[in-house]
């Protein structure tokens, strides 16, 4: 009857992954509904998950405030969470119902913070990319530059270098083109060697088609546009040396302290945008960045909250025509309550706001976080392409513990906590940046398996891969790698990073060893999908780990610190209980005890210790 039974489970598995249509991929899940614990700091400002498979890891517990099926896209997101309540930061992969695909934390010569993870190609293949290291000076490189007036600054200069020769093939410096006296940071009792002066601060570079470079500068509340041949500067958006005319009443140009500046081609939003006539010797052009609007609790710039921004820019091609901005005149027009120090910051809109009408911007999107975030440090906007229409929008909020993901017209698809709402601006958790990408993850360690202490369930997880879909558990009397002498006896479709497996009865009575295997679309077996080999009669976390060798193992793996404290222990207890003891029949016979150790002596009141006659 076993035999039979056996033979149709295999069958059913058979006839299960014939005729598998994957419609489970078709019809995404909602993640779990909003929890408020999770945002009031309930479980601390960092909640999170632990894992029984995987000692030592964890990932946040996300919070999906809203969600929308559109966001199940087949990509992943990508965040580094890092902050004063994360004692082991790294790159984090995230599905997009908020469970962990892949986590790592980096120990050594290698440890530190992580930046920017994301997946970048080179040469034809995908590779995950992030920046790693010591971010104690505030998210910049150490160094100085000294002035001719001996004051100390941090310069900025960014570099492009051939992967493959390790050359140098171009460098710029902030210091050698842009006056320092155009910064609105203040300089503070900085300017020192030990305390040099952040007054550019670049946060984002990129290199479009034609060769040239954009970057965003922080400090100068600009986006610079550079000459990738000469290092001239052949535009600049925002701060003291804007050119562009606000087409949008300020909007375009009241941007400060923001991030993340890139260029996108102008047929990119097919609906939203419709791109003005070509023009002999103009160029239009998309441009997208993260607002920040503070910068450490400085309101004096912008609106009272962080934003995405999609910008549509036209300039001449050649520099003859450069604006003669900063002049009097201007067609800005102060109405409501518009921005934060509204007088303040009229008149720096009224100050910069170019006059020469062959620069133009024009605000056409912003993406707002419907709770109104304010970010004062980091945070990135995505560009998410779908096919045959408008991209979507993906907003991440940097020293909060937050991404958005947006319709190209603002409308808000999922907004998603992975910290909770209190630790905002308090720097506890926190992602440079949020990113969403395809990645498949092919780990070559075998799938983590452990089992319950009562023994009734087995937990399985694979850090890393992206391809199980079904995980089988195998039992056997014999360990070996014949499959012939395994039979499946349960098959469970992964849920989360980590899946529980419960036990069926005739398994947990019957069967000595256990693995899992990996199974992806249409039941084929992944490579290194196998498990260890779970001996439920040795192992140490079922209870059948209670035997002499099980004992022996246990004890074999306790530090000496550990042993010493144990034995001091006992050792302690037992002369407690002899003093404590003593003490009470020295009170009982009323005589004193004799001194610290008592001097022994027959007696009746003594019996029962000293073991001599009365």
């Amino acid at each position: 009857m076993n035999i039979c039974l056996l033979f149709l489970w295999h069958l059913a598995i058979c006839l299960r992954a014939a005729f598998a249509d994957d419609n489970r991929s078709a019809a995404p899940s909602a993640p779990p509904e909003y929890d408020e614990a999770i945002d009031n700091g309930t479980y601390d400002y960092y909640p999170t998950r632990a894992y029984a498979t995987v000692g030592g890891l964890t990932s946040p517990r996300t919070n999906y405030l809203q969600w929308d099926a559109r966001c199940d896209d087949g990509l992943f997101n990508f965040v580094t969470p890092r902050g004063w309540s994360l004692p082991e930061p790294g790159p984090m992969i995230l599905d997009n119902k908020g469970d962990l695909i892949w986590s790592q934390h980096f120990e050594g010569k290698s440890s530190g913070q992580a930046y920017d993870f994301r997946v970048q190609e080179y040469r034809g293949q995908d590779y995950l990319t992030f920046w790693l290291g010591d971010d104690r000076v505030r998210g910049h490189g150490s160094g100085f530059y000294y002035m001719s007036r001996r004051s100390h600054i941090w310069d900025c200069l960014f570099q492009e270098v051939d992967v493959a020769t390790g050359e140098l093939v171009f460098e710029w410096r902030a210091s050698e083109h842009v006056p320092i006296n155009e910064t609105y940071h203040i300089i503070g009792p900085g300017g020192t060697k030990d305390d040099p002066f952040d007054w550019f601060h670049i946060n984002s570079i990129q290199k479009d088609d034609l060769g040239n470079y954009l970057i965003s500068a922080r400090y100068t509340h600009s986006i610079t546009y550079i000459d990738g041949q000469t290092g001239d500067i052949i535009w600049t958006l925002g701060g003291h040396r804007n050119d562009f005319m606000d087409m949008s009443n300020g909007f375009a140009i009241n941007f400060a302290w923001q991030h993340d500046a890139r260029l996108h081609p102008i047929d990119m939003f097919p609906n939203l945008f419709w791109p003005p006539s070509e023009k002999p010797g103009y160029q239009t052009q998309l441009l997208t960045m993260f607002d920040n609007a503070n910068e450490d609790q400085h309101y004096d710039y912008g609106m009272t909250y962080s934003r995405g921004l999609l910008l549509a820019l036209t300039y001449p091609t050649t520099p003859d025509s450069h604006s003669s901005k900063h002049q009097p005149e201007t067609h800005l027009e102060q109405s409501g309550d518009i921005y934060t120090e509204a007088e303040n910051n009229f008149n720096k809109l009224f100050e910069i706001n170019g006059t020469n009408p062959d620069y133009s911007v024009r605000l056409l999107q912003s993406y707002v976080n419907p709770h109104l975030i304010h970010s004062s440090s980091q945070g990135s906007l995505q560009v998410l392409p779908q096919p045959g229409g408008d991209p979507k929008i993906l907003v991440g909020y940097g020293l909060n513990a937050a991404w958005t993901e947006f319709d190209a017209d603002g409308t808000v698809l999922c907004d998603v906590h992975f910290g909770a709402e209190t630790s905002f601006e308090r720097g506890d958790v926190q992602s440079y940046r949020a990113y969403k990408f395809a990645w498949t993850g092919t780990p070559e360690t075998a799938p983590a398996l452990e089992i319950s202490d009562d023994d009734v369930e087995v937990y399985v997880s694979w850090n890393g891969a992206t391809d199980v879909v079904d995980w089988v558990l195998q039992c056997s009397e014999t360990v070996t790698e014949d499959d012939e002498a395994w039979a499946d006896v349960a098959q469970v479709e992964k849920d989360g990073f980590e899946t529980v497996i419960p036990l069926p009865e005739d398994a947990a009575s019957q069967s000595r060893y256990l693995r899992v295997i990996a199974l992806t679309t249409a039941g084929r077996r992944l490579d290194y999908g196998i498990s260890r080999t779970i001996d439920r009669e040795e192992d140490d976390d079922s209870y059948f780990s209670i035997t002499a060798s099980g004992l022996k193992a246990q004890v074999a793996s306790l530090s000496p610190t550990k042993v010493f404290i144990i034995v001091a222990s006992i050792t302690g207890g037992v002369f407690l209980l002899y003093e404590g003891y003593r003490r009470y029949l020295s009170w009982k016979t009323g005589r004193p005890g004799g001194g610290p150790l008592m001097r022994w002596r027959p007696g009746g009141a003594y019996k029962l210790l000293a073991g001599s006659p009365a």
